[in-house]
């Protein structure tokens, strides 16, 4: 009894404390992309935070542009050059991800994909996480971190957890990136 009351304890342990490191990581992202941030700057602020929370070491962010397609808007320890500037709709696992509004989890990368370098080599990464950043069923944009590790369940539940928030995050940036465009086009026609 004692035994089986020490594995029970241990257990609910371990669920609390990775059901507080979820609710510390979106507090974290929360407080990072609040406030009046350009579109360009919440794609940034969130991935920077979410790789660095995480600990992933490749990502890459793309948002949800007026063509129907994504167009790059962050990127995390990824040459730029290695990074699409735009992706149709339907295209690659991005596409897959916000056409099934589902976080996608991706196991044995292959050898090409989203590479990690740095000035003393390069390797790839043994995971994927392919985050949609959905609203009301409207998908904003997509986030992608490259992992060496095994993915945990914990940090599967912080993504999904944050999709909402990053849309809601997004969404706000680019009303705001609207509004600043009218409010230039009124001063021009006033002068």
């Amino acid at each position: 009894l004692i035994f089986l009351s020490a594995a029970l304890t241990a257990r609910e342990y371990r669920i609390k404390a990775s059901q507080s490191w979820v609710s510390a990581g979106i507090s974290g992202l929360g407080q990072r992309i609040q406030g009046d941030h350009r579109l360009e700057d919440i794609g940034q602020l969130a991935l920077e935070y979410l790789a660095t929370y995480l600990k992933a070491h490749v990502g890459a962010g793309y948002v949800a542009d007026c063509n129907g397609g994504f167009s790059l808007f962050g990127g995390y320890a990824l040459p730029r050059e290695r990074l699409a500037e735009k992706l149709l709709r339907d295209e690659g696992l991005v596409g897959q991800a916000a056409r099934s509004r589902q976080l996608l989890h991706v196991r044995d990368v292959p050898a090409d994909y989203l590479p990690v370098s740095s000035s003393t080599g390069q390797a790839k990464p043994a995971e994927l996480l392919v985050a949609p950043a959905v609203e009301n069923g409207e998908v904003f944009a997509v986030i992608e971190l490259g992992f060496y590790r095994p993915v945990s369940d914990a940090e599967r539940n912080l993504l999904e957890r944050a999709s909402e928030m990053l849309a809601v995050a997004i969404r706000s940036g680019i009303d705001r990136n609207r509004m600043q465009d009218l409010l230039e086009e009124t001063q021009r026609q006033s002068e």
